[in-house]
């Protein structure tokens, strides 16, 4: 009878209940999840060019410290993550640099980076090869850098000739 209606009823709004809970738990934890990969990846690149700049150095994590805590505020006072600045700075590691080099031109090849809208790798590269280019030692590529955000910030003030 009647009790027979409510119980089906009732029944059906469980089952209903049950799947819109299943949804709604699906929305929220799929994209949690996926940002916490996400934060993960940024935290296993890092730790990856760490890795890597330790092999290349063939030093501790203690003995590229100074590297690691530049990476680390650059990241957290640029348009660059963390990773992305120990990506660049292997690469300059990679390039020749030794550790102080690199930290003394970080900071200046991030600018330049940003001023001329590239990521910081490709700056990077670029500032090897320019001091390569140029039959200069790499050493001297911190003293080079200096003058990478004047000269992005001039041309960029600078008309453009077309033709």
């Amino acid at each position: 009878g009647p009790l027979k209606k409510v119980e089906g009823s009732l029944k059906r709004f469980g089952k209903t209940a049950t799947d819109a809970g299943k949804k709604m738990t699906m929305g929220l934890t799929v994209p949690t999840v996926a940002l916490g990969a996400g934060i993960l990846k940024v935290a296993g690149d890092f730790e990856a060019a760490n890795l890597l700049m330790q092999a290349l150095t063939g030093k501790t994590a203690a003995g590229i410290a100074g590297v690691t805590n530049e990476a680390k505020r650059l990241g957290s006072e640029t348009q660059f993550s963390a990773a992305q600045v120990m990506d660049g700075m292997v690469l300059l590691r990679k390039g020749g640099l030794e550790l102080g080099d690199i930290i003394g031109s970080t900071e200046s090849l991030l600018q330049f980076a940003a001023a001329a809208e590239m990521d910081f790798a490709t700056a990077a590269k670029t500032a090897i090869g320019a001091v390569k280019g140029q039959s200069m030692e790499i050493e001297q590529l911190s003293t080079v850098t200096g003058d990478f955000p004047r000269a992005s910030r001039s041309a960029a003030a600078s008309p453009r000739i077309t033709g």
